[in-house]
């Protein structure tokens, strides 16, 4: 140790050896959404009804008939949350970083779920498979699936597609296995039809 270090050592003893703690006082837990400090179950199911809220621009994730993982992926993917190589290297991550769908850009969000080729032929044939003269807009696919001007159904297979597409990258990553595309849309239009049926049953 260094002598600031040795010298910052012994402060801290000193002022810790004249430390007085009292075992005749106990600490208490408090529940911060009530006055009183109680917890209350109640309080807490009122909490859960009350979110997400209406106004939030990420509501509509919620209102979709998928899966509640994949709600959870779409709602993590709309605020740039998930692990993908840029957000990685933020962190400190020391690694190389290529899509491993397209191979000829950097990997990010925007690039994956926007502008990869992969992708863009997965939604395509995905979206062409439920609807014959839908034409695909140019907007990102966040604001496609958040969009409630767009139809629900569509909405629904691009969120679930997503999902599976982003299973599909990591799949490559760590397990070195690889589908071909329409596998992957297949996948997304029967996980979508499924979940259809079970609502009209």
């Amino acid at each position: 140790m260094s002598f600031t270090a040795t010298q910052q050592w012994a402060q801290l003893q000193h002022t810790l050896s004249d430390l007085n703690l009292s075992l005749q006082n106990t600490d208490n837990f408090r529940f911060n959404k009530r006055i009183d400090g109680a917890f209350s179950v109640k309080e807490i199911y009122n909490l859960q009804q009350s979110y997400p809220k209406q106004d939030s621009p990420l509501f509509p994730v919620w209102q979709l008939k998928i899966p509640p993982r994949m709600k959870i992926f779409i709602w993590q993917l709309a605020q740039n949350r998930i692990a993908t190589l840029d957000n990685l290297k933020k962190r400190g991550w020391v690694l190389a970083n290529r899509c491993i769908l397209c191979f000829h850009h950097e990997e990010s969000v925007t690039h994956i779920f926007n502008q990869c080729a992969f992708f863009q032929q997965c939604r395509q044939k995905a979206l062409q498979r439920i609807d014959t003269f839908f034409a695909p807009p140019g907007t990102s696919s966040i604001d496609f699936i958040l969009g409630l001007n767009y139809p629900k159904s569509h909405r629904e297979v691009l969120a679930i597609l997503s999902f599976i597409v982003w299973r599909e990258r990591c799949s490559r990553i760590f397990r070195e296995t690889s589908q071909p595309i329409i596998s992957l849309v297949e996948q997304a239009l029967m996980e979508w039809r499924s979940l259809q049926s079970d609502e009209s049953s």
